[in-house]
């Protein structure tokens, strides 16, 4: 199976002198760790709520905050909403990530391609080889290689296709996940006790106390941070409890 995203995986990437990571109301984290020798993931929301009851091979979030999780072992992905509640849609190979604002995802099923809403009722039928998301409520679909623009409700526009526009783009799509190092933002700084790191707020109170090795994926405005004490991973909140548990090998944040 082609998947739709490659992960790489990058570590401790610090692109600025803050490195925040860009914020979204819902936060979907991917905690990774070994079970039975196999590495897997416990999908947690921003609460700390566990939205799988066991760990899975793989997961990540659409912009719509679908969740798509991945089984090695059937080959498919299965779909789910934010709280964990199946869609129903059976036999997925593939899914293109949706626009925020658009009403239709492509999902791939038999080797063919067709439209879903928010709902995850099918408004397009699978009959495409290769599709591009829609943008303007007009997408590029693709049957017998031949290439044409279709509107929201599969219909054929007198548009011609361009090759060069990105935002009809019908290749897989790439996800980056990295884990972005914070030193500093405007309203927070790194404070440093017995070689250990804590958060302080502007007025220098103490929100996460300094007991941290080091913090990554800073969420100010959901005053989360993830921490890394002994070599392992968790998320704390700017009191300074433990939103996930710091036992993990990694924690990603797989929401856009």
């Amino acid at each position: 199976m082609k998947n739709v995203f490659y992960t790489i995986i990058v570590t401790l990437v610090v692109t600025l002198p803050c490195a925040v990571h860009a914020q979204s109301d819902f936060v979907i984290y991917s905690a990774e760790k070994k079970v039975d020798s196999e590495t897997k993931y416990d999908i947690f929301d921003q609460t700390g709520k566990r939205i799988f009851n066991n760990p899975v091979d793989w997961a990540y979030s659409t912009r719509w905050n679908w969740i798509v999780v991945k089984n090695k072992t059937t080959k498919y992905c299965d779909i789910f909403y934010s709280n964990g509640q199946p869609l129903g849609i059976k036999d997925v190979q593939e899914i293109r990530d949706p626009l925020k604002n658009v009403n239709r995802v492509g999902i791939k099923i038999n080797g063919k391609w067709g439209f879903y809403d928010k709902a995850g009722q099918l408004k397009i039928n699978h009959t495409y080889d290769n599709i591009s998301s829609f943008y303007n409520d007009m997408a590029a679909a693709e049957v017998d290689g031949k290439i044409a623009m279709i509107d929201t409700n599969g219909i054929q526009i007198n548009i011609p296709y361009d090759p060069k526009e990105s935002r009809y783009f019908m290749g897989e799509s790439f996800d980056l996940l990295t884990l972005n190092q914070f030193y500093n933002s405007d309203n927070y700084k790194l404070i440093v006790e017995n070689d250990k790191k804590g958060i302080a707020d502007k007025d220098a109170k103490v929100v996460v106390p300094a007991k941290y090795d080091e913090f990554v994926d800073f969420l100010e405005k959901q005053r989360l941070v993830t921490v890394i004490k002994d070599g392992l991973y968790g998320v704390v909140n700017f009191e300074g409890n433990e939103v996930i548990p710091i036992k993990y090998s990694k924690i990603y944040i797989v929401s856009k």
